[in-house]
Parts: C-alpha cells; sequence; structure tokens
C-alpha cells in the first residue's frame, strides 16, 4: 500500500494565499472503495474572487513579456521532477493510478514547461508594407483572464496544457480541477507558489461543476474558457456563456475513436496495439481505440490475437499495474462511472449476438471491471455511437475501404483515428477520409505525435491544445493600420 505525502494540501488556492470552503467534496479510494480525505469546494464567491485577483495581477504579468516570464517556467519544471513521487502517490490514491503511469504523466508536463519557458518568444504576428507612408501589420495579444476546466483522466498532463499556454502568452489564469480527482492540481499550486508565480496569477480551485464551473462559463471578467470534458458538459457551458459575455471557447471533447483493420496489416501487431488503446487508464482516455473495424476476410484470425491477450491467467497482465493489482488494470475512478460503465456492458450483452469476452467486476472491492469485447453490434447500439470511458471494445467487419471509412465517421465524434495496412497508398486515403483531428497509420492511441496538435472534429470539440498550437489559441489577433507619410491612403 502506498502511504499518502505527509500532508495532503486540500484548501483552495487563491491570490497566492489557501482558503477554506464551507461545502466539501468527499474523496473515495476507488482500489478498496474506503475514505480518502475531503476537500474544499469553491462556492460562487471563491470564483468571483479568483478572477477578481487574475484580472487585477494581468498587466504586470502581460507586462513582463516573455523573457521575463521565462524563469518561472523552468523553476516549476525543475520542482515537478523534484517532486514526482509525491504525485505518484496522490495518484496512487486518488485514482488507483500506478507509478509507471504517473512518471509518464509528469515527464510530459515537465517537459511541456519547459516548452513554453522558451517558445512564447516566437509569438509573431504579420507585416505588409504595401505603399509609401504606410504599415499594415497584426499585433497578437494575450485575452485577460482565461478560465479553465480539466478532467480526472490524466490531471497532472491537463493542468500543464490548459496552464502552460495561457500563463506563457501573458494570460492568468482560473483553473477548476475536476471534483473527481483535486489533490495533484493543489500539488501544482503549491509548486507554482513556490516557483514565484506572483499572487493572483494562477488560481486553482477544487469544485462542483454546477457550482463552480458554471459561474467561470458565465463569468463576465473571463475572456477565454479553455475545456476538456464530456461533450454534452461542453455543449452546457457554451449555453451558459452565450448568456453572458460570449467568450472565446476551446473544448476538447468526448471521442468514441475507430481502428480500421484491413486484411494486409500485421495483425497480431494491431492486436497487441489495440489491446493497450482500450485498456489504457482502464479505458478511461478520450482517445482510446473503442470501436475496430476489421476487413472481413480476416476476422477470425484477428479476433484470435486480440482473445490470446485475456486469458482468464492472464488478463490484463500486459497492461500497467496499480497499486493492489487486479490482475494488472487500474480501477474506474469512482462509484458513478463504475455503474455506468456496468450498465453499458449489460445492455450490449442483452443485444448481442455473439459471446462476449470479459465486461465482469474483478473481485468484490474497488472499482475494477475486465476488459470487455463486444463484436458485431448494430452501428446503431449505444455502445457503438457513445463514449463510455471504460475498458470496453466492439468489433465489427467491413468489406471494402469505401465502407470501412463510412462506418468510422458514422459518429458525431471525431478526436482520433487509426488504421493499419501495409498500402501506403491506402493509408494515406485513409489519412484524408477519416473525419478526426488525429489519427495514426500503423500505430494507434495512447501513441500520439509529440509537438503537434491535439484536439478534434464534429461533436470531439474545436480549438487545438499543446505546443505550440496551444500557445497560439491563448493569443487574440489584431489588425493594425499605420500611416506614417504626410499623404492619406485608402484602400478603397
Amino acid at each position: 500500500m502506498v502511504q499518502a505525502p505527509g500532508n495532503i494540501e486540500t484548501r483552495l488556492y487563491i491570490n497566492g494565499e489557501w482558503f477554506e470552503s464551507p461545502d466539501q467534496i468527499h474523496l473515495v479510494r476507488p482500489f478498496d472503495e474506503q475514505p480518502l480525505c475531503s476537500v474544499h469546494s469553491a462556492t460562487v464567491g471563491h470564483i468571483d474572487a479568483a478572477v477578481s485577483a487574475a484580472l487585477l495581477s494581468f498587466p504586470a504579468w502581460r507586462d513582463l513579456g516573455p523573457l521575463g516570464r521565462k524563469p518561472f517556467f523552468r523553476r516549476l519544471s525543475a520542482l515537478i521532477r523534484e517532486h514526482v513521487s509525491e504525485f505518484a502517490a496522490l495518484n496512487a490514491l486518488n485514482l488507483g493510478r500506478s507509478s509507471e503511469i504517473s512518471k509518464w504523466e509528469l515527464q510530459h508536463s515537465a517537459d511541456m514547461y519547459e516548452y513554453y519557458a522558451e517558445a512564447a518568444i516566437d509569438i509573431v504576428g504579420e507585416t505588409r508594407v504595401g505603399v509609401d507612408g504606410r504599415l499594415d501589420f497584426e499585433l497578437r495579444q494575450p485575452y485577460g483572464v482565461v478560465g479553465a476546466i480539466i478532467p480526472w483522466n490524466v490531471p497532472t498532463l491537463m493542468f500543464t496544457m490548459k496552464t502552460g499556454a495561457a500563463l506563457a502568452a501573458g494570460n492568468t489564469v482560473v483553473l477548476k480541477s475536476s471534483e473527481k480527482a483535486p489533490l495533484t492540481s493543489l500539488l501544482m499550486a503549491s509548486l507554482m507558489h513556490k516557483a514565484g508565480f506572483p499572487a493572483g496569477v494562477v488560481n486553482v480551485l477544487s469544485g462542483l461543476g454546477p457550482v463552480a464551473g458554471a459561474r467561470l462559463a458565465e463569468h463576465p471578467d473571463v475572456r477565454k474558457l479553455s475545456f476538456t470534458g464530456s461533450t454534452a458538459t461542453g455543449r452546457l457551458l457554451q449555453k451558459v456563456s452565450a448568456e453572458t459575455n460570449l467568450k472565446k471557447f476551446q473544448l476538447e471533447l468526448g471521442g468514441k475513436s475507430p481502428c480500421i483493420v484491413f486484411a494486409d496489416a500485421d495483425l497480431k501487431k494491431a492486436a497487441e496495439l489495440l489491446a493497450n488503446s482500450f485498456t489504457f487508464l482502464s479505458g478511461q482516455a478520450c482517445i482510446a481505440s473503442t470501436r475496430v473495424l476489421v476487413e472481413e476476410s480476416v476476422m477470425e484470425e484477428f479476433m484470435g490475437f486480440v482473445k490470446s491477450l485475456f486469458l482468464p491467467t492472464s488478463a490484463g497482465a500486459l497492461l500497467y499495474p496499480t497499486v493492489d493489482g487486479a490482475d494488472g488494470l487500474s480501477p474506474l475512478v469512482d462509484e458513478i462511472q463504475f455503474k455506468k460503465v456496468l450498465a453499458y456492458i449489460e445492455e450490449g450483452k442483452r443485444t448481442s449476438t455473439t459471446p462476449v469476452i470479459g465486461g465482469h467486476r474483478i473481485g468484490t472491492k474497488g472499482y475494477f471491471v475486465a476488459p470487455c469485447i463486444f463484436e458485431n453490434l448494430p452501428q446503431s447500439s449505444r455502445l457503438i455511437q457513445e463514449e463510455i470511458f471504460g475498458p470496453v471494445v466492439c468489433v465489427n467487419t467491413f468489406k471494402t475501404e469505401q465502407e470501412a471509412l463510412t462506418l468510422a465517421n458514422d459518429t458525431q465524434y471525431g478526436l482520433y483515428a487509426s488504421a493499419f495496412s501495409k498500402d501506403v497508398g491506402r493509408l494515406m486515403r485513409c489519412a484524408k477520409g477519416l473525419d478526426a483531428g488525429m489519427l495514426g497509420l500503423n500505430i494507434t492511441s495512447p501513441d500520439l505525435v509529440p509537438g503537434f496538435a491535439f484536439g478534434g472534429y464534429k461533436s470531439s470539440g474545436s480549438g487545438r491544445d499543446g505546443y505550440k498550437h496551444g500557445l497560439l489559441t491563448m493569443v487574440e489577433q489584431k489588425t493594425v493600420g499605420l500611416n506614417y507619410g504626410s499623404q492619406a491612403h485608402s484602400m478603397a
């Protein structure tokens, strides 16, 4: 059993100080259903205070410029690397997460802050000298106060993607963590304080969506909101904002990622990568490959490889072992998610004509669900059309390339997609034909392209996170025409 750090911070970080709240969120350890701790939950008043602090600190932070802000990110990156064990302990207790996954997440977070320490200097606009005495140019300036709402599945990495880009561009931030996994965000707040970020530049609050999240979305002084979470919640936040100041939105929402396996693919490799994809974080990943389309002529052979990975004696053993075992799978985050996933599985069992593999509860304590494989569910099934966020995959067949693309695109989502084939021309047609913001060709999630944009098509969101693409979404463009000569000029 991993021991918790000596003092778990549970308060709200506002304007460089820690505050308590009369409202509490009670956390339960997902691997044994025992109480973990209670954290302070932000009220509307706390959100208002945080936004006011961010608004007040914005001019000075903006005017530091990229080089002036650089040392803060450098110090923060170093502190993250020094405190990996504390982050890992919190993730183990709060999420049942393995130390290996936590180290992976923290490495990416530290690297990303180092990137933002250097990259903000590259935010530049365009210039045009059209006629004598006139200069036309573009400015890219920070919004001001940026709100951020993050999910619970990779909380530290999401914290970094939201705050890193916004702060590096010169904005100030009010971040609401997920009520399911707030502890690492509070540890990040303490490290940012230690790194010397000025009071009010970053504010970190635990809180409930209908209270703290809704207030952040409707607050008139929040100029932009960056949200990662479900498509349903994204729609609600936009509706709330539309009734106030029409703030700019950056949304990374749900996914139902298709994976196409053609007959000429390396079927064994594809099966292994698929198994890793839909069980990574126990399926609690928006980019998980949860819909698989296999060319009909190799369906039996492919499924033989897949099923061999989930024998009763080694179910999930190749995957990421947790603090308390459970055959190598981490638990679902809480009872709500656990019951939701099991309900989807039971619905699938009622409609499936093929014996279902897995999908049962593991043990009698903790929110563990065995990997579940469905075959040949109808395209209209909720298990194919909706994001489950659990270790559940649906496998169907196709006969032609065009049919595969049609089926792959037949959901409201478009976050991630993948395809396996030895025919490069076919893979390039898939790259163009799949409605997804991110693709893997002969690879699949969680393998992503380092340094490139993260985001989706259709109901999977708008805007992009990550590195330079995330940075550019955190500035507004301003077009300027300057007449410095004695003669007036007109474009008319």
